[in-house]
């Protein structure tokens, strides 16, 4: 049988007071594999090439992952730049995003879940002088198992604008319950 990560409430019914000594091996397991956590993390190996067309409406933030790392509980995705979940739980989203792009530019990223915004991530303005800078957002998303696609939306304080990525950048998600 598969060893399957449960939630916290399937976890206390399943090894609730054992007087009847019902607590099968599977169980052991199951509750090992919940409660060693998750993890996996799309990044940049290289500078990616400039998206352009950013304007005022959120867009995917899309062109920029080129490997993906060891993943347990989730599967990166770097031709997709996103990351599926394969257990339910409550996930930490981070990004640490190096990017350029267009001079005087304000720019907002967010965390998207099926293409549906999240409201968390962070804004950073693009000076004058054209500077590369990281930046870091974060979210605790309460996700379904197998159904569910994080990924990062990207708009601007203005049309066509564009947007590079740079090496290091990483899309990483961390299961804590």
């Amino acid at each position: 049988m598969t060893d399957t990560a449960r939630t916290l409430s399937a976890l206390q019914t399943l090894l609730a007071d054992n007087t009847a000594e019902a607590i099968s091996p599977q169980d052991l397991r199951d509750m090992l594999v919940s409660v060693m956590g998750g993890y996996g993390a799309a990044y940049a190996a290289a500078d990616a090439s400039a998206q352009s067309s950013i304007g005022t409406s959120l867009t995917k933030l899309t062109a920029w992952a080129d490997s993906v790392t060891t993943s347990k509980q989730c599967t990166p995705s770097a031709s997709t730049e996103d990351i599926t979940v394969t257990v339910a739980g409550i996930w930490l989203a981070v990004t640490a995003l190096s990017f350029s792009g267009s001079t005087n530019t304000t720019f907002q990223v967010r965390f998207h879940v099926d293409d549906v915004d999240s409201g968390m991530g962070f804004e950073r303005k693009i000076g004058a002088g054209g500077d590369v800078g990281t930046a870091i957002g974060l979210a605790i998303l309460n996700l379904s198992a197998g159904t569910e696609v994080v990924d990062l939306f990207i708009k601007a304080d203005g049309s066509s604008k564009s947007v590079t990525v740079h090496i290091g950048s990483t899309l990483a998600l961390i299961r804590l319950a």
